[in-house]
């Protein structure tokens, strides 16, 4: 019995190592299709460059900038940049911007707790909207937008991030984030 226990322990660490890193330095076609292969634990590293996307992140994915917003734009000019549902919290997007002119939502995000972390968000409807989730948004930069970021029936985690220029800095419907050390101007 102990020695199946080891085994079992043993079985379980090994599934919980980090997963494979992706690189993508190619157009938006490529990163479309790492994050249709990208499973739990594996990472997607995007270098500088503007890539055109609609893509859906799934759960324990982390897509990443390698070099930061100023450098790494995601676009699209329909429906939605990038789509985060049923997440949870080792669910990360970071460090690009999002160029939403002509796109109803930059950053749709609907159940789980994903990590949305130091984006700027341009030109969209909605720069981020938040539907039943209680993701954690912390550093992230909204101008422009219709609505910054929309918080229906959640409970987010709003840090550090700055709106300006939009309609609606927060919209809340039904919900109850949590928001610290905002910055809201020229909304």
């Amino acid at each position: 019995r102990i020695a199946a226990a080891v085994a079992l322990v043993v079985l379980v660490l090994s599934t919980q190592v980090a997963g494979e890193v992706y690189r993508v330095e190619g157009g938006g076609k490529e990163l479309q299709t790492v994050l249709r292969q990208a499973k739990y634990g594996d990472s997607v590293l995007v270098y500088p460059g503007r890539y055109h996307l609609q893509g859906r992140v799934r759960s324990g994915v982390k897509l990443l900038s390698a070099e930061g917003p100023d450098s790494t734009v995601l676009w699209n000019k329909r429906w939605y940049i990038v789509n985060l549902r049923d997440c949870d919290m080792e669910t990360q997007v970071s460090g690009f911007t999002f160029d939403g002119v002509g796109c109803n939502i930059a950053v749709a995000c609907t159940s789980g707790a994903p990590v949305i972390t130091d984006n700027v968000i341009k030109g969209s409807w909605d720069g981020i909207s938040v539907q039943q989730s209680n993701a954690y948004l912390k550093g992230n930069r909204v101008e422009g937008c219709n609505r910054g970021i929309v918080v229906n029936a959640s409970n987010p985690e709003i840090i550090e991030c700055t709106v300006t220029k939009t309609g609606e800095a927060i919209y809340l419907y039904s919900a109850s984030p949590i928001i610290a050390r905002c910055k809201l101007v020229d909304n």
